[in-house]
């Protein structure tokens, strides 16, 4: 695997603009693929 993102929860979230972690989550990694698996 590869890191994509780093920072605190907080952080993430502001840098996604998005309001949950997960959203935030699936943000980064693109596609939500990554949470069927």
């Amino acid at each position: 695997g590869r890191v994509v993102a780093d920072g605190t929860a907080d952080a993430l979230r502001a840098s996604t603009g998005k309001d949950s972690l997960e959203e935030a989550f699936v943000s980064v990694i693109g596609s939500e693929q990554g949470l069927r698996e």
